[in-house]
């Protein structure tokens, strides 16, 4: 079983992996750790990720901003009255149901891209959505910061092996052929997010389908 890490014990880890003296690969170790930290969370939905927020609408406008580490993905909207419908195809498939966003009245559907949310129709009064969103991780910065978003048996299965591979596919680059180093840790890596991945299903399993369980 593995342990919690914080930073500057990942840092000597991923050091230790590419025995590379080059200054600009061993300068970048940090940014390496929370690319991969950002890479786990782009793979899954971690739990402590998840973000309860609430969001008003704008009056004669058909989008509001939504603010914050926000990664795009919103897994509920809704009001005091009830869940809106959250349409996966964006913008374009908000258009396709609604093709006057100009259009007055209840809102039938969202719809997200990058932070703006999109609704339709317009409300006549400034609105109150509750929205759960799921979020970025917060950069790791100091060396006690810990990626506390993945459980830690999985820190040096997943950040360790991942950022090692970051590593090396900069050392191996220009390479003829397959790059060792880089195909090694980056599998390591997939193979932990496969356990991170059942981790995660499992404690969605026992929830009653609802806001909370998705």
């Amino acid at each position: 079983m593995g342990c919690q890490m914080n930073l500057g014990e990942l840092v000597n880890e991923v050091r230790t992996n590419l025995k590379d003296q080059r200054a600009d690969v061993l300068a970048s170790i940090q940014d390496y750790i929370n690319e991969a930290y950002r890479w786990v969370a782009e793979e899954t939905t971690l739990p402590s990720l998840k973000t309860l927020f609430t969001v008003d609408t704008v009056l004669e406008q058909a989008y509001t901003t939504i603010t914050g580490n926000f990664d795009g993905r919103l897994l509920y909207c809704g009001t005091s009255e009830g869940k809106i419908s959250v349409l996966d195809g964006g913008l374009i498939e908000l258009l396709e149901n609604h093709p006057d966003l100009s259009e007055e009245g209840d809102i039938e559907h969202v719809a997200v891209e990058g932070s703006t949310l999109w609704y339709a129709k317009i409300p006549a009064t400034v609105t109150s959505l509750i929205c759960l969103g799921y979020y970025k991780p917060t950069p790791l910065t100091v060396n006690t910061d810990t990626p506390s978003a993945i459980p830690d048996y999985l820190h040096r299965g997943l950040l360790v092996n991942k950022a090692s591979a970051i590593g090396y596919s900069i050392i191996e680059d220009g390479l003829e052929g397959e790059r060792p180093n880089t195909s090694y840790y980056e599998g390591e890596a997939v193979k932990a997010l496969i356990l991170l991945k059942g981790w995660v299903e499992k404690r969605r399993g026992h929830l009653r389908r609802g806001v909370w369980s998705v």
